[in-house]
């Protein structure tokens, strides 16, 4: 018996694939978003970096959603927001009923 070691799935492997699952699966109104950045006092931070760039700033702007996943959400990571705290935004936000 040959075991195909390209097929072999690790735990981390796994943890990476949930990890994925769960940002999917991150999505708020921009209502939701926005207040919750208000309620945390990030509004203007966000909005500063959203306007910075006008391809984002446009996002920002227009979207319906706001997906954990886009990539406006990554330049946060990038302007001092670590994975976490973005994550624990959305958590906020998304339980934030409107």
């Amino acid at each position: 018996m040959t075991i195909d070691w390209a097929q072999v799935v690790t735990a981390e492997d796994r943890a990476a694939q949930e990890r994925d699952a769960t940002l999917q699966a991150m999505v708020a109104s921009p209502a939701q978003t926005r207040l919750t950045l208000l309620q945390l006092g990030l509004l203007g931070t966000v909005q500063a970096i959203a306007d910075s760039d006008p391809q984002a700033a446009v996002v920002w702007e227009y979207a319906s959603e706001i997906r954990r996943t886009n990539a406006l959400i990554d330049a946060l990571a990038g302007d001092g927001f670590t994975s976490a705290q973005i994550d624990d935004i959305f958590i906020y936000a998304i339980a934030l009923e409107i």
